[in-house]
This record gives C-alpha cells, structure tokens and sequence, in this order.
C-alpha cells in the first residue's frame, strides 16, 4: 500500500508591494494567483509555512518564501462533510482550488485549525 507524502508547497512569484495590490486572486482581477500543489520535496524552500494566529480561533498560512497567503477559492461546503461526493470533477463535484494570495480577498485566507 503506498501513501502521499507530498508537502503543500507554492508556486509563483513573491508579492511585491502592499497586500491588496494585486487586486484579487482570479484572472478576471487582472491577475491570477499562483497555484499551491503538492510535491514531493521542498524546493527552494517554498514548502515552509508559518502560521500567523488572527484571533478567535482564526490563522493565516504563509508562505516563508513569497509571503502569499494560502487561500481558499470556492463557496462554502454545503451540508454534511463528505456531502459533496468526491473532489474530482468526475465524481460529479470539482473542489475548489487552494492559492497564494497576496491578500485576505473576501475573509477566504482565514483557516481553523483542529487537532485531530
């Protein structure tokens, strides 16, 4: 049986400027934010994260390198977890896709963390 063992690493260019300048994260914005993939090592460091605390339970996740946010496109979950069947576009349901951002677009860039 074999496992992922893939890091959240980022992809793109470092922010440059304030945040915000970017003007959002989709290419309708004028510009399109870089991906966050997985790979399988942590190259030129852009698999390290830090996490910032914001408050009521609430952090950021940001890159050390390009000091994007990770961040969440797509509407909240709808029912039960599991509810939406799958993640592939084949089961019926595409998840929405994670990116930097160079901003908190829309609150999309708070996370909760939960032990498990």
């Amino acid at each position: 049986m074999s496992r992922l063992a893939a890091t959240c690493f980022q992809d793109g260019a470092a922010i440059t400027g304030d945040r915000g300048k970017e003007g959002g994260w989709k290419a309708s914005s004028g510009f399109e934010a870089p991906s966050v993939v997985g790979a399988d090592a942590n190259y030129y460091n852009r698999a390290y994260w830090k996490i910032i605390p914001q408050g009521d339970g609430k952090y950021f996740i940001e890159n050390t390198e390009t000091k994007r946010y990770l961040f969440q496109d797509g509407d909240a979950i709808k029912g039960d977890r599991g509810s939406e069947g799958g993640w592939k576009a084949s089961s019926g349901f595409e998840a929405p896709k994670v990116v930097g951002a160079d901003a908190n677009y829309y609150n999309r860039a708070y996370w909760k963390l939960e032990k498990q």
